[in-house]
């Protein structure tokens, strides 16, 4: 039987970042909890750029366990990692 989804409706562009924070953050303790770690990829483009932002304030960055938590990128561009089109270069200056 498939899962009913959970469709949530912000406001705002800060107010998605900061309920998918949330979110982010119950899923990687429940995760590091179970598996001592937690695994998530990264989108590229713009769309994520506010949520890195947020993820890395100080409200949300002493949240995580950092340490235990491992980065994938999903779809980085063929640029080298310094370049402003590089959705590793984004997430490192979050």
């Amino acid at each position: 039987m498939a899962a009913i989804p959970d469709i949530r409706v912000a406001g705002s562009v800060q107010d998605w970042a900061h309920q998918a924070a949330a979110f982010i953050a119950s899923v990687s303790e429940q995760a590091i909890w179970a598996n001592g770690r937690f695994i998530m990829a990264l989108s590229g483009g713009s769309t994520p750029k506010t949520l890195n932002q947020t993820l890395a304030s100080p409200e949300w960055k002493t949240r995580f366990e950092w340490q235990k938590i491992h980065f994938l990128f999903g779809d980085e561009r063929c640029v080298p990692p310094d370049h402003q089109d590089s959705n590793f270069n984004m997430a490192q200056a979050s």
